[in-house]
């Protein structure tokens, strides 16, 4: 279940009115399954207004801090360490049967008959 933004508790509120309003409908015209699920959207926009009042009452008096990651000593992100093509394709290094039909295409030397 995600958790609800108390901003959002305005358009909330809308949607529990709308649904208050189809549920009337659903009634009118005997639509017994419509009437069940929109039962049950109600149950779920209770269930997240108490949501909203739980986080607005937790957070109300609580200072908000924000982590921020450890920048690097320069103040840019890190080197990437890459290997070079060639040493990650290897037939020696890396010996599947993909890395070694790549090295032959890039080096053009054809497979033996082993690791074909």
């Amino acid at each position: 279940m995600m958790r609800m933004d108390p901003h959002e508790l305005p358009r909330l509120l809308a949607i529990e009115q709308d649904t208050h309003r189809l549920l009337d409908e659903a009634r009118t015209n005997g639509w017994a399954g419509e009437v069940a699920g929109l039962e049950i959207t109600l149950q779920r926009i209770q269930h997240k207004k108490a949501q909203v009042e739980r986080i607005q009452a937790t957070t109300a008096n609580t200072p908000v801090w924000l982590a921020s990651k450890p920048r690097h000593p320069t103040g840019r992100r890190p080197p990437i360490d890459r290997k070079p093509l060639a040493d990650r394709l290897n037939p020696q290094v890396n010996g599947t049967l993909a890395a070694c039909k790549i090295q032959a295409r890039l080096t053009g030397s054809p497979l033996s008959r082993s690791e074909r």
